[in-house]
C-alpha cells in the first residue's frame, strides 16, 4: 500500500484526485463514508486557511525581522552604557549590580567582586547575667565585607540557625539572652554577592 503524501501539494492533490474518481465512478463506489460533497466542502476550507497560514506566515515572518532588528539596535545600546558604566565605576565596580551586571574580576578588583571568606577566631570576649559579647577577625582573603550576620541554635539539638544580629564591625554584644540554655553562636561575613564561610562556633551558657 503507497504511503499516505505528508507534502500540502501531494495531499491536496489526492484529494483531486479521489473526488475525480468518486465522481466519475460513482456505480463502483455508490456509498463512500464520506460523501463527495463533504470532501469538496472540506478541500475548499482547507485552501482558504492554507492562502490564509502563508498570509500570516509572512506578517510573523515581517514581524520577526523588525524585532530582530530592533534587538540589534537595542543589544549594541545596552552594550554601549555598561562599557560606559564600567569606565566610571573602575574604583567601585561593585556599583554594577544595580545596573543587573556582574563586574569583570581582575587582578586589582579581585577582593571586590566575590563574596568574603570564612571569618576567624569567633571568641566570647566578655559575657553577663543575660548579654554576651562576641568578637572575630574579619575574613583574610575574598571579597569585601559589607556586613557580619550572628547566629545561635541551641547547644547539642539538630536546629536551624536563627539570625539574631548583625554588625559592620568585628564585635556584637547580645541582650536579653535566654537565662539556663546553653546556645552555640557562629558568624559569618557578606556582600552584595553573597555570604562568606561561617567562623568556628562558640559555646555560650548564661
Amino acid at each position: 500500500m503507497p504511503r499516505f503524501p505528508r507534502k500540502e501539494a501531494d495531499f491536496e492533490r489526492l484529494v483531486n484526485d479521489l473526488i475525480g474518481g468518486l465522481t466519475k465512478l460513482a456505480k463502483d463506489f455508490p456509498s463512500p463514508p464520506v460523501q463527495v460533497a463533504r470532501l469538496q466542502e472540506l478541500l475548499a476550507d482547507f485552501r482558504k486557511r492554507t492562502v490564509a497560514a502563508h498570509e500570516a506566515d509572512a506578517v510573523a515572518k515581517a514581524a520577526h525581522t523588525a524585532k530582530d532588528k530592533v534587538q540589534r539596535e537595542l543589544v549594541e545600546a545596552t552594550k554601549a552604557d555598561l562599557e560606559y558604566a564600567g569606565a566610571l565605576t573602575r574604583l567601585e565596580p561593585l556599583k554594577l549590580l544595580e545596573l543587573g551586571w556582574r563586574p569583570k574580576r581582575t587582578r586589582h578588583s579581585r577582593h571586590m567582586v566575590q563574596p568574603p571568606g570564612q571569618v576567624l577566631n569567633v571568641t566570647v570576649a566578655s559575657r553577663g547575667m543575660d548579654w554576651v559579647v562576641l568578637e572575630w577577625h574579619a575574613p583574610a582573603d575574598a571579597g569585601k565585607v559589607a556586613f557580619y550576620v550572628i547566629q545561635r541554635r541551641p547547644h547539642g539539638k539538630d536546629a536551624d540557625w536563627e539570625s539574631v544580629g548583625s554588625a559592620t564591625e568585628p564585635r556584637f554584644l547580645l541582650k536579653n539572652q535566654p537565662l539556663g540554655v546553653r546556645y552555640e553562636f557562629q558568624v559569618f561575613a557578606e556582600n552584595q554577592l553573597g555570604a562568606g564561610t561561617p567562623g568556628n562556633v562558640v559555646m555560650v551558657a548564661l
